[in-house]
């Protein structure tokens, strides 16, 4: 990957991050605002706030799955198109129930930054500047927080409703989602940023005797397989080896009995050797 290409994956998550935290708080600032419109106590607001942390809590393992399973860029635009449209809604949201369901629906947009962002910044970075990217990271995440608080005040002193707030909030993140989404596509067609699966081993790969394979190969959908070039010296276990394992297995589970392995014998002349000194006769 180039320096230009690993500068726009950090970016992309890093302001990715920006926004997902500027949706966490959006009704933070604006809260009395929202109880008093509605006609609900502060309490009732936080029960929505904390529906919206509920389902980012339940969809954070399925979307680190996903991630994992199909590609991380997939998972970073879902969240962007369905946190857009769950903070339009909360904007527009003509009672509570409609805010409980906005909440909610936001939450799915929230659930999936953080299961995408890591991956994407692990295999985007190199080694000497991984430290700096996780800071910008982290960095894009506080300024997050900021923003909503920011647009809370200056809507409210222009004299505007919680509502603006909230659209405000809505504009800078669609307004990043447009921006983010071609670029996300892009990464997605390149298979060292974008991809995700576990790795794939070819099936007419052949090792030597242990089993194992030099160059285990990498793919999933989002484009060809290619060689997993791994500093970790990882070894794939060579298909031939694993289905002499479910076979013997098998054996095993039908009540065949284990079948006989090198050294058996030798074993048991010991065996019978240390029985004979045993019951020899002393003098």
């Amino acid at each position: 990957m180039t320096e230009t290409q690993e500068h726009r994956v950090v970016g992309l998550v890093a302001g990715s991050h920006v926004v997902n935290h500027a949706y966490l708080v959006a009704l933070a600032p604006v809260i009395g605002l929202v109880a008093d419109d509605f006609g609900v106590s502060i309490a009732a607001v936080g029960l929505a706030i904390g529906v919206q942390g509920g389902v980012v809590t339940l969809l954070q393992l399925p979307f680190g799955y996903l991630s994992d399973a199909r590609s991380r860029t997939l998972v970073l635009a879902i969240s962007l198109g369905f946190g857009a449209a769950g903070i339009v809604a909360t904007a527009l949201a003509p009672s509570y129930p409609w805010l409980l369901a906005s909440q909610a629906l936001l939450g799915v947009g929230i659930a999936g930054h953080h299961p995408a962002h890591y991956p994407l910044l692990a295999t985007a970075s190199s080694e000497t500047n991984r430290g700096r990217a996780y800071s910008l990271h982290a960095l894009g995440g506080s300024l997050g927080f900021a923003v909503s608080y920011a647009i809370a005040a200056g809507v409210g002193a222009l004299g505007f409703g919680w509502r603006w707030t909230v659209a405000g909030i809505a504009v800078f993140g669609a307004a990043f989602a447009l921006v983010a989404l071609p670029v996300a596509a892009a990464s997605r067609a390149n298979p060292e940023t974008g991809g995700g699966g576990p790795p794939v081993v070819a099936p007419h790969a052949r090792g030597d005797s242990t089993g194992r394979v030099g160059t285990p190969l990498v793919g999933g959908a989002d484009g060809p397989r290619a060689p997993l070039v791994s500093h970790l010296g990882r070894r794939v276990v060579h298909p031939d080896v694993l289905a002499a394992t479910a076979h013997r297995r098998l054996r095993l589970r039908a009540g065949d009995g284990e079948p006989p392995r090198l050294g058996d014998a030798r074993r048991r002349r010991g065996d019978d050797s240390r029985r004979r000194r045993a019951h020899r006769p002393r003098r």
